[in-house]
């Protein structure tokens, strides 16, 4: 089977084309980047945490 095409529906088909990979490529940036922000948070978090520790054994050696 064999199609053909005008040259606008050529030029209409490839800017759709790059439309729909311009949306998708942002797509995943997002989520990259939401992803990277959770991964920071999560990271933080430890450090908070491990911080915490710290200091409650740093207080309990000045209180003594």
């Amino acid at each position: 089977m064999t199609f053909e095409f005008s040259e606008k529906e050529i030029m209409l088909l490839r800017h759709s084309t790059a439309e729909y990979a311009k949306i998708l490529g942002n797509k995943i940036l997002e989520e990259s980047r939401e992803n990277k922000l959770i991964r920071q948070d999560d990271f933080l978090k430890q450090k908070y945490e491990e911080v915490r520790e710290l200091n409650k054994k740093l207080s309990l050696k000045v209180v003594v």
